[in-house]
């Protein structure tokens, strides 16, 4: 087979070119999100410095207890914005950028779900967005959100588990038919990962969220929280008789996302066997069934996301009325994100 060079070359400057052009446009083009302007180098929210690297989280309304909501791996704060927005009317909502995603700076640690939630925990706690938090989690942000609960059990006063993961599923789920290759292997030197945004993404910032994927360093922090998913699995099992007893909305997708054979049959009896083990995490737990979504049911379908952690947080609030001192100072009704909260021992610790 023979190649033109120079056309090849041509071809691929005209892409580099046109990247190029993208971005620059991006970086002047009037992007708006709850009507302020952002761009790449001016995020939504604020940067806020948790020991020498800064994270990006953003925060609207009024209220208590706080929503937090975290994402899958690949994911980041732009998917939340129109189910942010809704929320708000009834409560405080923060969506966050995890260490190298979105507008976050790149963190020195190991992408694990340890490291990840000792890192939210001290964003929260730096921004003065104080507990008690009802946190919301899709796909890896499971693990984040089931971790943070059973290291914070004090702080958190609810859980809604989006399609999540389970840490069980690496000896849940059924072997792939032989020959296939679920990852390249390590010696290659070709690590490949492509965005994928479903058309049901945000339609007014998926240029943006587009660029910021491939402008910062995304891909490479894709890469290490798939290499440490099987860890992050293990830390959620080896922290589960710390998880506190308190509301969770379990959201399962109702769609198909495997092949119609009998693999593809394996992995779905897999998947909701699963979801439904999930509600045994508390004794006040309940499922919903996505019957139009696939796995970002999120962005499928957020109205059943915003249903499930409004009927998730009408729970923790009487559980926080119950129990006043499920966190510091807590006063229900009274959002107290304009104090600061006090460090504990655990954030004076290295990660």
């Amino acid at each position: 087979m023979r190649f033109d060079c120079s056309a090849l070359t041509f071809r691929l400057m005209g892409a580099v070119l046109l990247l190029l052009l993208c971005c620059t446009a991006a970086s002047a083009a009037a992007f708006t999100i709850n009507q302020t302007p952002v761009d790449l180098d001016h995020p939504p929210g604020r940067l806020v410095d948790i020991g020498g690297y800064r994270l990006h989280i953003y925060c609207l309304g009024q209220g208590s207890p706080t929503v937090v909501l975290d994402s899958g791996i690949g994911g980041f704060s732009l998917e939340w914005v129109d189910i942010q927005k809704a929320l708000s009317r009834h409560t405080r909502v923060c969506i966050y950028d995890r260490a190298g995603y979105g507008w976050s700076e790149r963190s020195p640690y190991p992408r694990t779900t340890r490291i990840i939630v000792q890192e939210l925990h001290r964003l929260l706690t730096a921004a003065h967005e104080a507990p008690p938090y009802v946190l919301a989690g899709h796909s890896f942000g499971g693990y984040n959100i089931r971790y943070f609960a059973g290291e914070f059990p004090r702080e958190v006063a609810g859980l809604v588990l989006i399609d999540a993961s389970h840490p069980r599923q690496f000896s849940r789920f059924p072997p792939p038919p032989p020959g296939t290759l679920l990852k390249p292997p390590p010696d290659t030197g070709t690590r490949i990962v492509r965005s994928v945004f479903p058309y049901t993404y945000p339609r007014a910032i998926r240029q943006l969220a587009f660029l910021l994927m491939v402008h910062r360093h995304s891909a490479r922090i894709q890469l290490q929280e798939v290499d440490h998913f099987e860890e992050s699995a293990r830390e959620v099992l080896a922290q589960h008789k710390r998880f506190p007893d308190l509301p969770v909305i379990v959201i399962t997708r109702g769609m198909r996302v495997w092949p119609h054979n009998r693999y593809g049959d394996a992995m779905e009896q897999a998947w909701t066997d699963l979801q439904q083990n999930l509600l045994s995490l508390s004794h006040h737990s309940a499922q919903i069934i996505a019957r139009h979504s696939g796995h970002a049911v999120h962005l499928d379908q957020p109205q059943v996301v915003i249903a499930g952690i409004l009927r998730d947080l009408r729970s923790a609030r009487r559980r926080v009325t119950a129990r006043p001192n499920l966190a510091t100072g807590f006063t229900p009704g009274v959002n107290r994100r304009t104090a600061p909260a006090a460090a504990g021992e655990d954030d004076k610790k290295p990660l």
